[in-house]
């Protein structure tokens, strides 16, 4: 969860905020970032799904990141948001 942290800090609070609330402005396009902490996750909620959002990018504001960070580095995130988002649907 640590080393996501870090991460996400670097990485995805400039557009999802600092507590991850879609808060933080940055978004390419003038979109509204996701709020990572609600019960909506408009790109899937599983593991596997928040990870192929990370890795392949969704959208003109939320791009791939493939290129900038290892799967290892996008797995670290998946843990940490998911640490603070909603609970996984069984």
């Amino acid at each position: 969860i640590e080393a996501g942290k870090k991460l996400y800090q670097l990485s995805c609070a400039k557009c999802h905020g600092p507590g991850g609330k879609g808060d933080g402005g940055m978004a390419l396009s003038g979109g509204t970032p996701s709020d990572l902490t609600d019960e909506t996750w408009d790109f899937g909620a599983t593991d596997g799904e928040i990870f192929t959002a990370i890795r392949d990018g969704v959208s003109s504001d939320m791009l791939a990141y493939k290129d900038k960070l290892t799967d290892k580095q996008i797995w670290q995130l998946v843990v940490f948001i998911r640490s603070n988002g909603p609970k996984p649907s069984k």
